[in-house]
């Protein structure tokens, strides 16, 4: 109960940090639940709560895709949650090695997922943490 939680709450702050919403301070503290979701959690456990979390944010932040194609986002959403089941994989298994080198890692790890995400196979560059500061003048320039 208290991982959904976690879970919802991550997808939550991540998809409020979005225009529409406009909550952008939020992505600053968007992926805290989903590191106490998954610590200490198996690599594999690790991958599933954050890839839940993944379909959750994206259900959340393209959901226009409907209007193209259900079918169509549906796959999509599914394709890109990997992203963060992949980050939380990698997590998991980092922490294993050593807690302190996440400070450093898991910052570079999301960053390369996204560019990743934006650059190879899909190349879908929406939806990254980033595009949330739009509107943050201070933090963008």
């Amino acid at each position: 109960m208290k991982r959904s939680f976690l879970v919802i709450l991550s997808a939550l702050f991540l998809i409020l940090s979005f225009p529409d919403f406009n909550f952008e301070f939020l992505v600053w503290i968007g992926l805290v639940p989903l590191f106490f979701a998954i610590e200490g959690k198996t690599p594999s456990k690790a991958f599933l709560i954050s890839y839940l979390t993944g379909v959750l944010f994206f259900l959340g932040t393209i959901y226009w895709l409907v209007h193209v194609t259900l079918p169509g986002m549906i796959i999509v959403v599914l394709y890109l949650a990997l992203y963060f089941g992949l980050f939380g994989l990698i997590f998991a298994y980092s922490f294993r090695l050593t807690p302190f080198g996440l400070l450093i890692s898991a910052p570079a790890v999301w960053v390369a997922l996204e560019l990743g995400r934006s650059k190879f196979l899909s190349g879908f560059g929406w939806a990254l943490l980033a595009h949330s500061q739009s509107y943050n003048l201070p933090i963008i320039q």
